[in-house]
């Protein structure tokens, strides 16, 4: 091998670890509890996609974050969505006449565990407020 073609080698060789590093680093650093900034939604998108969303499991992971920040504020507009959202499914069924016990429960259970969820939070809030010293 003449030294020009080495050279050329040794510089695509240098080239490509340093791309599968760069890919190796943003593939670490871009899983879904991520702490880089990049990656994260502002608290105002967040809480917009709660209070848009009609998927439970969406709503819930975004109270589960609030509950993290102890955003009182975002915490109490999330329980009101849920409420909401508990009521729409049940006037859809009492619509569509489908007042089977198990289909209701099946509807509403993941709205009412989010409600008690946000409950809970206040309600461990304000003991932890009435234990502190003024």
């Amino acid at each position: 091998m003449t030294a020009g073609k080495r050279r050329k080698s040794n510089v695509l060789v240098t080239a490509l670890g340093i791309f599968a590093l760069f890919c190796i680093v943003i593939l670490w650093g871009a899983p879904q509890h991520t702490s880089a900034g990049w990656f994260k939604k502002s608290d105002r998108e967040l809480l917009h996609q709660a209070l848009t969303s009609e998927n439970p499991r969406t709503v819930e992971k975004c109270l589960n974050t609030f509950i993290k920040k102890q955003n009182h504020t975002a915490v109490l507009q999330i329980k009101h969505h849920a409420r909401t959202m508990r009521f729409a499914a049940r006037r859809k069924l009492n619509s569509e006449q489908k007042l089977n016990p198990d289909s209701v429960k099946k509807q509403l259970a993941p709205w009412v565990h989010i409600e008690q969820k946000a409950d809970l939070f206040f309600k461990r809030t304000a003991t932890n407020q009435k234990n502190t010293p003024p």
